[in-house]
Parts: C-alpha cells; structure tokens; sequence
C-alpha cells in the first residue's frame, strides 16, 4: 500500500535529498562569509597596532624635540646630534635605569649633563614603549649648529633610525625641527 502512495506522488519523487544539498550550500556561503569578517578582524587589530605605535613614536620624537629647544645652547645641541650619544646597547629593563643623571636634583648640572640626560630618558621611553624602539636625532641638512634644522627620528621594529632619512615609514616617525637661537647660557 505504501508503494502505490508513492507512484502516485511524482514530484515528491524527484525531490529527495534536495534539501540536504542546500543547507550544505548554505553551510558554504555561511563559512566563507564568516572566514572573511575574522580577516577583517585581523586586519583591524593590526591597523590598531600600527596607530598605537605611530602614535607613542610621535610623543616621544616630541618629547625629544621639546627638550632640546629647552636646552638649546652649542654644546648641548652638539650632544643631542652627534649619532654615538644616541648608540649603545638597548636593552633597558621596564624600570628607570639606575644611572641618571643625579645632578638633575641640584644646581650642578651643566647643559652637557642634561642633555646626556635627556638622551638617555628618551632612548628609555622608545626602548620601553614600542617593540624594538630607537630614537635619534640629527641635523637634517647639515646646516651647522648655529641656527640648526634638527630631525628627530624614532623607529621600531626592523627598522633603523639612521636609514629613515627624511621619509615617515611604515616602522618610522621623522619629526623636523628649527631651533632658532643656539647661543651659550650664561
């Protein structure tokens, strides 16, 4: 009897399996739909990273600037430019380096001794801040000292302050400046 029910249904005949088969294509489209918003997730947290460092790189290339402009005399300026007072080894703890300038709390400072100082502080930050962050400053056009255009150059990553040259990358924030008078204090 079951038999002469289903010779009398056609149509239900040539449907069987047809629903499986589109909730498999359903599945499909739904995988590839969700496959590329978790790489438009990826996308987003690396874009967040990348902003994130661009923008502790530019605090700190400010920070940099703004100390020199404060200590702007011929011998500090001559250490905050010449490459070796920003070389060294850069493997700086999270703690404050134990070798600060401990004149800073007392008249005896000079502007030399401040301007080491402020070296070292901003190699601290740039090291601390961003994953493998160097920071260095030099004169740009090698205009002299006297008044002197300065760069200030903080990278992180693979890259190097010194092959940055005038042009912001990917791992490179160039930051440049004019200080005006370089005279000695009296």
């Amino acid at each position: 009897m079951l038999r002469s029910q289903l010779q009398r249904l056609p149509l239900m005949k040539g449907q069987r399996g047809v629903g499986l088969i589109e909730v498999l294509i359903a599945t499909l489209v739904l995988s590839i739909g969700v496959l590329g918003y978790a790489g438009l997730q990826l996308r987003a947290l690396n874009s967040t990273e990348e902003s994130y460092n661009r923008t502790q790189a530019t605090a700190i290339a400010r920070d940099v600037a703004e100390r020199m402009a404060a200590n702007a005399t011929i011998d500090s300026v001559q250490i905050y430019t010449q490459a070796g007072s920003w070389a060294g080894a850069d493997n700086f703890t999270r703690d404050m380096p134990g070798n600060w300038n401990q004149c800073l709390n007392t008249t005896a400072c000079s502007n030399s001794d401040v301007a080491r100082n402020d070296v070292l502080q901003a190699r601290w930050q740039a090291w601390n801040l961003l994953p493998s962050g160097r920071v260095q400053a030099a004169d740009c056009a090698g205009s002299g000292l006297s008044p002197a255009t300065v760069c200030v150059v903080v990278s992180w990553g693979d890259s190097d302050p010194g092959t940055c040259n005038q042009q912001s990358g990917p791992e490179c924030v160039v930051l440049e400046m004019y200080l005006e008078r370089i005279e000695p204090r009296t």
